[in-house]
């Protein structure tokens, strides 16, 4: 089942330091979706999973991912495709 979660933190010389984390509301979770509230605007990374080896955002995720980097500029967005893999996006 996929999920999402939010780090908060800060970026000090493009190094980021992650201090606290939360999960925001979730309105639907399924293994190969979650629907949840945006990360708030102190977020750094918007933290979230897909299927097993599917490691690509999908184009929902680039569209959600737009609009919280025009809140917070030095985010994040990571997708966790397995359990030690991990794509980031800026």
């Amino acid at each position: 089942m996929e999920f999402k979660v939010c780090l908060r933190g800060n970026k000090k010389d493009n190094i980021y330091f992650i201090d606290d984390l939360y999960i925001p509301k979730i309105y639907s979770q399924e293994f190969n979706q979650v629907v949840a509230e945006p990360c708030s605007s102190d977020t750094l990374v918007d933290l979230h999973s897909h299927p097993f080896r599917h490691c690509l955002p999908s184009q929902q995720d680039f569209r959600s991912f737009k609009q919280f980097k025009e809140r917070n500029e030095d985010a994040l967005m990571i997708v966790m495709c397995e359990k030690n893999r991990f794509s980031v996006h800026e």
